[in-house]
C-alpha cells in the first residue's frame, strides 16, 4: 500500500526540446496536464521533462526556478531523468539507490537529480520510451531510411531498459500526486538487446541491419555513441512498493513487428 495521495490542480508539463520528450508530453496532455515551455513560470504542480542528451541543465532556462519552487514548497515537482545516470551495469541489476557511475555526458543529470531530491522533489528515471508516434523509435526508423541501413554498435549484446509511454505517464502522475518527497524511482518493464532493436527497426524501414564497429562510430559521431554500448539494468522496486505502480508489460520488439506488418500491407495495396 503506497502513501496517501492528493488530487492537485491540473499539472503543468515543462517540456525540454529533446525528441524523447514529445511522446511523453502528448501522453500527459491526454491525462489532463497542460504543456508549457521549460521557461514558463511555475504556478502549480510540475512534471519537468529533462533537457536533451549532452546538454547542461543551465542550457535551458527554468532549472533554478524549478529547484526554488520545490524547496520553498510552492509546488510539487517531478523531473523525468535517464537511467544512464547508472552507467555501465554489466550483469548486475542496480537498485533505485544506485550505485551511480554516469559518463561525462550525464553527470549533470545526476547533479540535477540530487539537487531536486534534496529540495523535496521526486525523480523518475527512464530508458527507451516506446508506444508513441514521434519519439525515439520514430527517430531510429527515419535515420535507418536515410542511411539505408539500421546499425547497432559493437557486438550489439548490450541491453537497455524499456518502458511504454502510457505506463510512464501513469508513473509520473503517481510520483506527482504522492505525499512522499525526495523519492527517486525507475520506470522500466523490461530490457531490449541493441542488436535485436536494430534488426526490428530495419524490418520496419525496409533496409538491411549491420554492425557498426565502435571505433568507426566514435570517429564519425563522437564519444556520445559510446552510450549505445552501455548495458543498464535497474529494478523498479520503489515505484511498485511506494507508489503502487503495476504496469502492464509491453514488448518493444512486438511493437516494431506490428509496424512492419502494417508497412508491408500498405506497400501491397
Amino acid at each position: 500500500m503506497g502513501p496517501r495521495t492528493t488530487t492537485p490542480s491540473p499539472p503543468l508539463i515543462l517540456a525540454g526540446t529533446g525528441i524523447e520528450s514529445l511522446d511523453l508530453a502528448e501522453a500527459l496532455e491526454r491525462r489532463g496536464c497542460t504543456l508549457r515551455p521549460a521557461s514558463a513560470p511555475i504556478d502549480g504542480p510540475v512534471i519537468h521533462l529533462a533537457t536533451p542528451r549532452g546538454r547542461s541543465p543551465k542550457a535551458e532556462s527554468g532549472t533554478d526556478e524549478l529547484l526554488d519552487a520545490a524547496s520553498a514548497g510552492r509546488a510539487q515537482v517531478v523531473t523525468v531523468s535517464t537511467v544512464l545516470v547508472y552507467g555501465e551495469c554489466g550483469a548486475t541489476t542496480r537498485s533505485e539507490d544506485g550505485p551511480f557511475f554516469p559518463s561525462a555526458n550525464f553527470r549533470w543529470c545526476l547533479d540535477l537529480e540530487r539537487s531536486l531530491l534534496a529540495a523535496g522533489g521526486n525523480v523518475v528515471r527512464v530508458g527507451l520510451v516506446h508506444g508513441g508516434r514521434a519519439g525515439e523509435l520514430a527517430r531510429r526508423i527515419q535515420l535507418a531510411r536515410e542511411l539505408g541501413v539500421s546499425r547497432w554498435i559493437g557486438n550489439g549484446t548490450d541491453e537497455f531498459p524499456t518502458i511504454h509511454v502510457d505506463e510512464l505517464a501513469d508513473l509520473c502522475l503517481r510520483a506527482l500526486r504522492t505525499n512522499a518527497r525526495g523519492l527517486a524511482c525507475a520506470a522500466t518493464t523490461g530490457t531490449v538487446q541493441r542488436r535485436r532493436l536494430a534488426e526490428a527497426v530495419a524490418d520496419v524501414a525496409g533496409v538491411p541491419a549491420a554492425a557498426w564497429p565502435i571505433y568507426q562510430a566514435v570517429a564519425t559521431e563522437g564519444l556520445d555513441e559510446l552510450e549505445d554500448v552501455t548495458t543498464v539494468r535497474v529494478a523498479s522496486t520503489r515505484a511498485a512498493e511506494e507508489l503502487g505502480w503495476t504496469p502492464q508489460a509491453h514488448d518493444v520488439i512486438d511493437e516494431l513487428a506490428t509496424l512492419t506488418r502494417a508497412s508491408r500491407h500498405t506497400a501491397r495495396r
